[in-house]
Protein backbone atom coordinates (compact mmCIF):
# COMPACT_ATOMS: atom_id res chain seq x y z
CA UNK A 1 0.00 0.00 0.00
CA UNK A 2 0.99 3.62 -0.36
CA UNK A 3 0.82 6.21 2.39
CA UNK A 4 1.48 9.96 2.46
CA UNK A 5 1.95 11.93 5.67
CA UNK A 6 1.62 15.68 6.15
CA UNK A 7 2.24 17.06 9.61
CA UNK A 8 3.25 19.88 11.90
CA UNK A 9 5.41 19.27 14.96
CA UNK A 10 6.10 21.76 17.75
CA UNK A 11 8.94 21.21 20.26
CA UNK A 12 9.67 22.67 23.68
CA UNK A 13 13.34 22.41 24.53
CA UNK A 14 14.42 21.33 28.00
CA UNK A 15 17.66 20.31 29.71
CA UNK A 16 17.07 16.54 29.49
CA UNK A 17 13.75 16.11 27.66
CA UNK A 18 12.40 17.86 24.57
CA UNK A 19 8.62 17.53 24.68
CA UNK A 20 6.56 17.81 21.51
CA UNK A 21 3.07 17.79 20.05
CA UNK A 22 2.51 16.63 16.46
CA UNK A 23 -0.56 17.08 14.27
CA UNK A 24 -0.53 14.70 11.29
CA UNK A 25 -2.74 13.84 8.35
CA UNK A 26 -2.32 10.52 6.49
CA UNK A 27 -3.57 9.70 2.99
CA UNK A 28 -3.89 5.95 2.37
CA UNK A 29 -4.34 4.52 -1.10
CA UNK A 30 -6.18 1.22 -1.82
CA UNK A 31 -6.97 0.49 1.85
CA UNK A 32 -10.61 1.27 2.64
CA UNK A 33 -11.73 3.16 5.75
CA UNK A 34 -8.89 3.95 8.18
CA UNK A 35 -8.28 6.76 10.66
CA UNK A 36 -6.35 9.52 8.95
CA UNK A 37 -5.93 12.47 11.38
CA UNK A 38 -3.81 12.07 14.51
CA UNK A 39 -2.39 14.06 17.39
CA UNK A 40 0.81 12.76 19.01
CA UNK A 41 2.08 13.89 22.41
CA UNK A 42 5.51 12.81 23.62
CA UNK A 43 9.13 13.62 24.24
CA UNK A 44 12.66 13.01 23.02
CA UNK A 45 15.55 12.72 25.45
CA UNK A 46 19.28 12.14 25.28
CA UNK A 47 20.48 8.92 26.92
CA UNK A 48 24.22 9.34 26.26
CA UNK A 49 26.26 11.77 24.21
CA UNK A 50 25.28 10.10 20.90
CA UNK A 51 22.09 8.13 21.69
CA UNK A 52 18.59 9.61 21.90
CA UNK A 53 15.30 7.91 22.72
CA UNK A 54 11.81 9.16 22.01
CA UNK A 55 8.32 8.15 22.99
CA UNK A 56 4.82 9.31 22.18
CA UNK A 57 1.14 8.44 22.24
CA UNK A 58 -0.59 8.77 18.85
CA UNK A 59 -4.35 9.36 19.18
CA UNK A 60 -6.84 9.64 16.27
CA UNK A 61 -8.95 12.83 16.18
CA UNK A 62 -12.10 10.77 15.56
CA UNK A 63 -11.67 8.92 18.91
CA UNK A 64 -9.81 11.57 20.90
CA UNK A 65 -8.54 10.28 24.29
CA UNK A 66 -9.87 6.76 23.65
CA UNK A 67 -6.85 4.54 24.36
CA UNK A 68 -8.31 1.56 22.47
CA UNK A 69 -7.55 3.23 19.14
CA UNK A 70 -4.26 4.85 20.18
CA UNK A 71 -0.69 3.74 19.48
CA UNK A 72 2.46 4.01 21.56
CA UNK A 73 5.53 5.04 19.58
CA UNK A 74 9.11 4.43 20.74
CA UNK A 75 12.11 5.54 18.69
CA UNK A 76 15.85 5.27 19.19
CA UNK A 77 18.35 7.30 17.24
CA UNK A 78 21.69 9.00 17.22
CA UNK A 79 22.85 12.59 16.99
CA UNK A 80 26.23 14.02 16.13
Amino acid sequence: YEKEELGLEIYKRGKKLNSFIRLSQFNYYNLGDLYDSFITIGGIGRMTRFVTIGFGIKIPFEELFHMRYSDIEVTMGTSF
